[in-house]
């Protein structure tokens, strides 16, 4: 067992300097510059700081995004970006998220931000060294540590612009937090975008989702027609998650663009509770409209179920000479008929055969016909509903309240997915951010 420990111990010390001697000496083969685009950048690991290792005062870490397809949306809209809109979108990621960024970079591309600290950056970040490796580091730049301490903090910085790259980007990934997001704020656009392409597909989006509106349709519009695109390569599935993403007054906005036949769509989604309400709700000629489908039976079946005295209003619209053949053919005679109480002459109506029974519900008022049809059965009521054309479907729906409404588009990923499809850029744009917005965790 000690056997083992030393050879743990002499095998850690080697490795540690190995890591200092190539770290700050070491000629490590210089890997290609990096392009301006994102697009061309290789994606590089390194154990150096991560994004959610630190946050900064007033920020908070992006939100997980669960939706694969419009996580892939955004972030192409980004990687096709101009270096312009890049770098844009670079300054909206968080600090932590940019060194988060910089933790993946190159060594070039590390000492090239290096590059771009003021002077007395430069010399803080040297000054977090250890004292070894600063003395190391002395003998790279033919300075001793005493000419050194004689020296002013650009003369120093001017120095320490002869080390290696590696030096200048192990002093890099050794600053501060405040440090390297001071120095990144200073950096050109296209190493930002550069920097950019360093991000992960969903960080990438969560960027996007920062961006305002109108920078964001911007994008859209200046976007190839393909990427424009975007939604219509979405799955129904995914356009819907966006849809459940606008408010409701922006969800109401887009019901007013339903077709025909997609709020009848709609309508057939409504349980049998609401479907009744609506056509109890609907205005006395529409319900008088489906009445007049139903069979003969059936309508005199309504007509008997009018109060008596609605009955003998409607009898008595009927001209003189259908009465007496009505009465005749269940032996009254009209004098009598007009001698009787209005409960005697509803038993008299109660006895006509069924179609003059039909004839008179037919002769009804609009107002008399939607009373007897508010009196019938629920089954009734079902088979009525059962009668409707897609335009009255459409209608019934249209009288939903918005609640329900926006109740039954919950329920139709399709119909979600088209309105989505004819919003505005604006919209769309606003939606998909929204998609990404940043929350604190709780």
């Amino acid at each position: 067992m000690k056997k083992n420990h030393t050879f743990l111990w002499g095998t850690g010390i080697i490795a540690a300097v190995l890591v200092v001697y190539f770290g700050f000496f070491g000629e490590i083969p210089p890997r290609d510059d990096v392009a301006g685009t994102i697009g061309a950048v290789q994606k590089h690991q390194t154990e150096q700081i991560k994004a959610e290792d630190v946050v900064f005062a007033g920020e908070s870490p992006s939100t997980g995004v669960t939706d694969p397809e419009i996580v892939e949306a955004m972030a192409s809209l980004l990687e096709r970006a101009s270096v312009q809109d890049q770098a844009a979108a670079f300054n909206r990621a968080t600090a932590a998220e940019q060194i988060g960024f910089l933790g993946r970079a190159s060594r070039q591309e590390v000492a090239g931000v290096w590059g771009r600290a003021d002077a007395q950056q430069k010399v803080d970040m040297f000054g977090r060294t250890d004292k070894e490796l600063q003395n190391a580091m002395f003998g790279r730049m033919n300075v001793t540590s005493d000419a050194w301490g004689r020296m002013s903090v650009t003369e120093k910085a001017d120095a320490l612009g002869r080390v290696s790259l590696n030096s200048q980007a192990a002093m890099m990934q050794r600053a501060t937090p405040e440090v390297q997001a001071a120095v990144l704020g200073r950096i050109d656009p296209s190493q930002k975008a550069a920097l950019l392409g360093r991000a992960e597909r969903t960080e990438l989006a969560g960027i996007f989702g920062r961006t305002p509106r109108i920078e964001q349709q911007a994008l859209l519009e200046r976007a190839s027609v393909s990427d424009q695109n975007l939604l219509g390569k979405m799955s129904v599935e995914s356009q819907a998650a966006l849809f459940q993403r606008a408010t409701v007054s922006e969800q109401s906005n887009m019901l007013q663009r339903l077709s025909r036949d997609e709020a009848a769509s709609l309508y057939g989604k409504a349980s049998t509770d609401q479907k009744i309400a609506w056509l109890e709700r609907a205005p006395a000629r529409e319900q008088t409209a489906l009445l007049g489908r139903v069979e003969v039976q059936d309508q005199a079946f309504l007509f008997g179920r009018a109060p008596e005295r609605e009955q003998v209003a409607t009898f008595g619209r009927v001209d003189k000479e259908v009465q007496a053949a009505m009465l005749g053919r269940v032996n009254v005679k009209p004098a009598d008929f007009g001698r009787m109480s209005v409960s005697e002459q509803a038993a008299v109506l109660g006895r006509l055969a069924v179609k003059d029974q039909a004839t008179l519900f037919q002769r009804a008022t609009v107002e008399v016909q939607a009373s007897m049809l508010q009196r019938t059965e629920r089954a009734f009521k079902l088979d009525i509903l059962n009668r409707m054309s897609v335009d009255e479907k459409a209608a019934a729906f249209g009288r939903a309240t918005p609640e329900v409404k926006l109740e039954l588009l919950g329920r139709a990923p399709q119909i979600q997915a088209e309105l989505l499809g004819k919003s505005s850029f604006e919209q769309q744009a606003d939606l998909m951010g929204r998609q990404f917005r940043t929350a604190t965790p709780e």
